[in-house]
């Protein structure tokens, strides 16, 4: 091999490796080694590609060639650490010293294609979302014919009693059943930028209106502990829907966390320094073990049982809130367990956000 070859090796930013016409892996840079978390004595003298075996590599479904998805195979592996790469491998034949060798350059997809399939899990959840919608909007009329018939059978005085209290109950509970699907509706029809000021306090209600029947029908308790400063009534700006989209999202998995536990209990605790406001959300379950902790804010990972989970929740949830000048972290565990999300939101000031607005005079 010449010196040309090793420089292009040395100076490459791509994974790459040079086999000879056995097929045998002769050359590879340190990129390569960092992609497949293989070392440099598990590769020498062996086959090319050997490594897809060891790594547990399979082709992704071909598509149409694009510029920007070109005609070779897109491959999945699971390295030896664990980490999901996608890669396309391009061939570059050559010859020297009447030798054939062959330059196999790796080029890295991995973030387009985690971007191509969040993008149509997305569009999945949104025709679901859609559909779900229209029902609830269909049992809601259901609902109200319901709330009828009980309302003239509490109207109706010869009818026995226990009827009366029977249809009383029934018109309870279909009122709180409209109460609920207002709630819903409300919280699926908002716009993505509809921007407003609102208190985090209010936001953790509204996200518990929305989820305590369930939390009760599990045996869930919750608390909301204030521990705020006097001038601080926790204002922040956003984007109210999506942000409760949040809170939904770690209370469900609060939820799911407390399955088989025998204390059932999610606290929310609402705190602010100087700039923020912190809103922390913490169960009373097993709490979520090291090697996991590293990894539940990627795309598509998640430890609920096969189909029952798509791994999005808390990608997306981190997403939201730096969309919003925030951030979303899993706390270190205590000694009591369980496990802790706090989110941190940027604190408005609202008086002097009102006197800005009065001097550029849009009030």
């Amino acid at each position: 091999m010449n010196s040309l070859l090793d420089t292009i090796m040395e100076k490459t930013t791509f994974p790459a490796v040079v086999v000879d016409s056995g097929k045998k892996v002769i050359r590879f840079n340190r990129h390569f080694l960092e992609m497949t978390g293989q070392t440099k004595d598990m590769l020498r003298s062996k086959p090319s590609l050997e490594f897809i075996d060891h790594c547990r590599c399979s082709k992704v479904k071909r598509q149409q060639p694009t510029r920007d998805a070109p005609n070779s195979p897109l491959y999945r592996i699971e390295n030896v650490n664990g980490d999901t790469l996608f890669f396309r491998v391009h061939e570059v034949p050559f010859e020297e010293a009447h030798e054939e060798y062959t330059l196999l350059i790796f080029q890295d997809e991995t973030e387009k294609a985690e971007l191509r399939e969040e993008n149509q899990h997305m569009a999945r959840l949104a025709s679901v979302g859609e559909l779900v919608s229209s029902v609830i909007h269909e049992i809601g009329n259901c609902t109200a014919i319901i709330k009828g018939c009980s309302e003239l059978l509490e109207m109706n005085k010869s009818l026995d009693q226990n009827i009366h209290e029977e249809a009383g109950r029934i018109k309870s509970e279909s009122e709180r059943i409209s109460e609920v699907i207002k709630s819903f509706l409300g919280f699926a029809r908002k716009g993505d930028n509809e921007l407003e000021v609102f208190s985090s306090e209010d936001l953790v209600i509204n996200a518990l209106d929305l989820k305590k029947y369930s939390l009760r029908r599990k045996g869930i308790v919750y608390h909301i502990d204030m521990d705020v400063s006097q001038d601080s009534n926790l204002l922040v700006s956003g984007n109210k829907t999506l942000l409760m989209q949040v809170l939904l999202n770690l209370i469900a998995n609060a939820e799911e966390a407390l399955r088989d536990s025998e204390k059932k209990e999610i606290k929310f605790r609402l705190n602010n320094n100087d700039q923020n406001a912190l809103i922390e959300v913490s169960d009373s379950g097993s709490g979520i073990s090291e090697k996991v902790r590293s990894k539940i804010f990627e795309s598509f990972y998640t430890t609920k049982d096969a189909g029952s989970g798509t791994g999005l929740g808390l990608s997306i949830s981190r997403r939201i809130v730096r969309d919003h000048q925030g951030d979303l972290v899993l706390k270190k565990e205590m000694g009591d367990g369980g496990a802790t999300f706090k989110i941190t939101l940027p604190l408005v000031d609202l008086e002097n956000k009102i006197e800005s607005a009065k001097r550029e005079g849009t009030v």
